[in-house]
């Protein structure tokens, strides 16, 4: 289609040129404002204003997604290494290291820990252990997104509780273009992860979320890494590498004759499913050079004309915007339009500056074969494209910001799933997040948006993430930029557009969803809330109020539980916690808990299984205010069968730092047998749960209490302060021996703490939901 619009173009040159400039501009369908480099500049700095106006105190980073619900404390690893670089190319040196040096900081401290554990998934704070073939010597990463609100000196995981080559490789990238020499060992050791997972053929894997995926883009961020570890260190070892994977990328997912790269390959199969940036980071990449020109050219066909579009949308002061950009894939295929119920094109302006740049360095290519005409052509297409960029901006506290896709909650495409697709399965992948909304007044209530729309900083200073030190802008910016030529680019953006237009209804915030952060502890805070919201109304006599705040609590509580993934992972470690413990673990109520007390590290060990044991007591305690005893009684058997050594934290605010801090854990499974708070509410459910023993049970139910460090005090219970209780607080310790059995079925006793980890699987977990 490009070169046939192009050739038709060029065909009319000089009727073109007699017809004047002006006319040529009457006849496109969108007259857009051509931005001075004055302008641009002007436009950068304000992102970067922005970009440091929304870092986190506690950590330096900045959110994501800003404003979107669910998203407040995320920041994902691929983002931050793109605010580093951003960072890096508006000559802002010290934020730029800042980020880079806050996860050097969190990595070294996890990876140097001998009396920390890391838990039953491998995990510390935001470093993921990684077992090898030698036992004595894993190989540690960082996982893929980050809770930007944590203090903790380990750091926190949130959400995506896996670690894959592309976030690291773009990190790499990011501490090699920012400072060689204070972070190729940091670069080095990250380099061996991607390493690892490199399978025998040459293709990089997709880490602990598919170790039989491969992934064109991120393989290909591989490589480049490679190759610049390679040019620095001279190490044969990573190109080695990087000249397996480029075989691979020839032999598996590129189709030399027809242009064509796939998206990636799975149980060697390649995926049809297009996504454009499996074409424009490659062709952004040193290998593109070996590229022929008939190649670059067709490549660069395929890549338009399957990802254009051309978007209508609200902006927060109201105004309505149209600009042409470019989809992650193409709208009018089946599984694109199914994923996203209809055809619904949308535009990332990420994934338009990735296209810019593409067109840049094909500009560059094509101008040193003497190719002229394409060069100019390729040229003004870029600079089009970073001007529509530049349009869907849009004032954000002090600064600008714009969307992550113009799309609000609407799935992107079903990439890395081709088995699924071929089985008529398709896995959704993630939803767009919120970037703006009104309310019934239709006043705008909602306003966000994604820094990772600043790539568009990177085409614009002639950056190049992905070869070091990349200097192409100094010829790029030699190729003549006329006016002749870009109004051919303007006509052939309209002309490739013309039946992908898409104008976006504005959301009202009733159509916001509550949340949707796919993580079980957000889940059961929401389920907490509710059910303590439901009991004061139960208190004032507002009975049908209460039940549906119970019900309410219930939803949420089943979101947890009825997570497949979720499930199978708690299971595993309630068997790993068996195996190692033998109980639950001992923990002095009132005792502020940090990751250096052995007891308090070696419960939290076990996340999920806490977070499941926290879901299934409240929709038992929601169940039963709403009169169901039978599945009360079928959720009680099912919490003492798969997670019966579930540890439920408790926790108080800070007054000074105004963070919660875990003083306490206590299993529900002892709470209903024993009731060692006397609360009335735990007393109705004790009769539940005695039946439910009496009928099903004949050995031990309950689990044990085990020691593993002694007590800093000779008093020590279970207790919650019966005054409190609404709220799940612990009061101080009420006089128990701690060598006195608390039952005739619940013995503490003594065990000795066993320093090494549980030997996990090797085979890939991921807390991830499949909804």
């Amino acid at each position: 289609m490009l070169i046939l619009i192009y050739n038709n173009i060029m065909g009319k040159k000089e009727k073109y040129v007699k017809i004047g400039t002006s006319l040529l501009l009457a006849i496109t369908s969108l007259t857009l404002l051509a931005y001075s480099q004055q302008d641009r500049s002007k436009q950068i700095q304000l992102m970067g204003k922005t970009l440091t106006s929304t870092q986190r105190f506690e950590t330096g980073l900045s959110p994501s997604h800003i404003n979107s619900p669910g998203y407040e404390e995320v920041s994902f690893l691929y983002d931050c290494a793109v605010n580093a670089l951003i960072y890096k190319a508006l000559g802002d040196q010290e934020n730029a290291e800042k980020i880079i040096d806050f996860f050097y900081k969190k990595y070294t401290f996890a990876k140097t820990q001998n009396t920390i554990p890391f838990d039953a998934n491998n995990i510390l704070g935001i470093t993921k252990k990684i077992d090898t073939d030698n036992p004595e010597k894993p190989i540690y990463s960082l996982l893929n997104s980050i809770d930007i609100s944590s203090t903790n000196e380990s750091g926190s995981g949130i959400l995506e509780y896996y670690t894959t080559p592309g976030p690291i490789a773009f990190l790499i990238m990011a501490m090699l273009q920012i400072n060689i020499d204070k972070y190729i060992e940091f670069a080095s050791a990250l380099g061996d992860v991607l390493l690892f997972f490199q399978n025998n053929s040459g293709g990089i894997t997709d880490g602990n979320r598919g170790a039989d995926i491969v992934n064109t883009e991120p393989h290909m961020d591989a490589c480049d890494v490679f190759l610049m570890l390679y040019d620095i260190t001279g190490n044969e070892k990573w190109k080695k590498a990087y000249d397996k994977g480029i075989s691979w990328f020839y032999s598996n997912v590129y189709e030399k004759d027809k242009g064509i790269i796939y998206q990636g390959i799975t149980e060697s199969m390649p995926s049809q499913i297009f996504a454009t940036d499996g074409y424009s980071w490659t062709m952004a990449s040193h290998e593109a050079d070996n590229f022929s020109s008939e190649e670059i050219k067709m490549i660069t066909e395929n890549m338009l004309e399957k990802s254009l579009v051309k978007i209508t949308f609200i902006k927060p002061n109201k105004s309505e915007q149209t600009a042409i950009l470019i989809d992650f894939s193409t709208p009018e295929e089946f599984y694109i339009s199914f994923v996203r119920k209809g055809f619904h094109p949308m535009g990332s302006i990420e994934w338009t500056a990735g296209v810019a740049l593409a067109l840049q360095k094909n500009a560059v290519r094509l101008f040193e074969r003497k190719d002229m005409e394409t060069a100019m052509f390729y040229k003004a297409l870029a600079e089009e494209l970073i001007d529509n960029c530049l349009s869907c901006f849009y004032k954000f506290n002090n600064g600008i910001l714009s969307f992550y896709a113009s799309a609000q909650n609407t799935p992107i495409a079903p990439f890395g799933y081709v088995k699924n697709v071929h089985k008529n399965n398709i896995r959704f992948s993630w939803k767009t997040p919120y970037f703006l909304a009104k309310d019934r007044a239709e006043r705008i209530s909602l306003i966000g948006g994604s820094p990772i729309s600043f790539w568009i900083v990177f085409p614009i200073k002639g950056l190049n993430p992905f070869i070091l030190n990349d200097n192409y802008k100094k010829i790029y910016d030699k190729i003549p930029l006329t006016e002749n030529s870009q109004s051919q680019a303007k006509e052939y953006l309209d002309s490739a557009t013309k039946d992908r237009l898409y104008s976006e209804t504005p959301l009202y915030m009733k159509d916001v969803m509550e949340e949707i952060l796919v993580e079980p502890r957000y889940y059961n805070m929401i389920m907490w809330e509710e059910i303590n919201t439901g009991y004061e109304l139960k208190e004032q006599g507002q009975i049908s109020l209460a039940e549906e705040h119970f019900k309410k609590g219930l939803y949420w509580s089943y979101r947890t539980i009825h997570n497949k993934i979720w499930s199978k992972l708690a299971k595993r470690e309630n068997r790993l916690k068996e195996e190692e413990f033998h109980g639950i673990i001992f923990y002095p109520w009132g005792k502020i808990g940090t990751d250096k007390n052995t007891d308090y590290s070696s419960i939290m060990k076990f996340p999920l299984l806490n977070e499941m044991g926290t879901a299934f007591f409240g929709a038992i305690t929601c169940l039963f205010e709403l009169g169901d005893k039978e599945k009360c009684k079928d959720l009680m058997k099912q919490l003492i069968m798969d997670f019966p050594l579930h540890q439920i934290p408790v926790a108080n605010e800070n007054k000074q730092t105004k963070q919660p801090e875990i003083i306490g854990f206590w299993n529900a499974i002892i709470s209903w047998d024993q009731n060692p708070t006397w609360l009335e509410k735990n007393t109705q459910l004790q009769e539940l749960f005695r039946s439910l023993v009496s009928e099903n049970y004949k050995e031990k139910y309950a689990p044990e209490i085990i020691y593993i460090s002694i007590p800093d005090n000779e008093e020590a219970s279970y207790v919650i302060d019966e005054k409190l209780s609404k709220k799940y607080v612990l009061s101080p310790p009420k006089t128990i021996s701690k060598e006195a059995p608390l039952s005739d079925k619940i013995s503490p006793k003594v065990f000795p703490f066993r320093s090494t980890e549980a030997k996990l699987s090797n085979k890939y977990v991921d807390y991830n939901s499949e909804n």
